[in-house]
């Protein structure tokens, strides 16, 4: 008799405890990244990688077939057959046919199908323009232009009159003039790029999309922090260090109180509700 103790939740171990006819109890636990797999010859549980999947064993003369995991957290199968098995490609694998050889075969996804040009020519490539996407290969025979990838911005230098590929984060780099500052704004939003440009004044601060804009009134200045915090404060001796926390715009309100419970106040001693 097999009884499942499974907990519930996406990291929950799979948990079979199968009692003996001695009445002994043997627990076979498997971790999240494997799989429980029954053998029926010997009536026991064992644990083997997602990635593989469970072990068969084959009659003479067959195949032992292999399917890759189709997807992230997906197991991998296996199973007999009397033919040649066919090819299967995992899911960051792209499947080629090379028409000479009549043969498939299996390359990143990130590269694609590999190309064999004429002489001469160029193996241009183009990168996945999304994260299921993949790339692509092809010949050119003049030069290949420039293909940037999902996470880049093209950039275009009109001294040199060339194109060349940098993070979205970082922006087109920018060349300022002599005592020129060089200023930078972070992307705004998931996917956005990032922004430099010159300046002869000192360049404002600009936080990017996880953080927020703090104000020192001593100091003068602004400062980033993390939204997940908000602005920090400096509490006056006895105060306790309050936090209200701003669900639905991801962001904190840290806040002083004294022991009296008088009226909460800010970093900068003000008088809040």
């Amino acid at each position: 008799m097999l009884a499942d103790t499974s907990t519930k939740g996406t990291c929950a171990l799979q948990t079979k405890v199968k009692v003996k006819k001695d009445g002994a109890a043997q627990v076979v636990t498997c971790s999240t990244e494997e799989i429980m797999c029954h053998d029926s010859t010997t009536m026991t549980d064992s644990c083997h990688p997602k990635s593989t999947g469970c072990p068969v064993t084959c009659l003479a003369g067959e195949h032992v077939c292999h399917m890759p995991p189709t997807c992230d957290g997906c197991d991998g199968y296996n199973w007999c057959s009397s033919y040649t098995c066919p090819l299967y490609c995992g899911v960051d694998e792209v499947i080629c046919h090379d028409s000479a050889t009549m043969t498939d075969s299996c390359h990143p996804a990130a590269t694609g199908c590999p190309v064999t040009c004429p002489p001469g020519d160029h193996v241009c490539h183009v990168p996945p323009t999304c994260d299921t996407c993949h790339g692509y290969s092809y010949c050119s025979p003049g030069s290949c232009p420039t293909y940037c990838g999902m996470d880049e911005v093209m950039c275009h230098d009109s001294t040199t009159m060339t194109d060349s590929c940098h993070p979205k984060s970082t922006g087109c780099p920018v060349a300022c003039l002599a005592g020129e500052r060089v200023c930078h704004m972070p992307p705004t939003c998931h996917g956005c790029d990032g922004h430099n440009y010159c300046s002869s004044s000192p360049c404002p601060v600009y936080c990017g999309m996880d953080e927020v804009t703090c104000h020192d009134a001593t100091t003068m200045t602004d400062s980033c922090h993390p939204a997940s915090t908000g602005c920090p404060v400096t509490c006056a001796s006895g105060d306790h260090l309050c936090q209200d926390g701003e669900v639905a715009r991801g962001l904190h309100l840290t806040k002083c109180r004294d022991l009296s419970g008088s009226p909460q106040r800010d970093g900068q001693g003000t008088a809040v509700s």
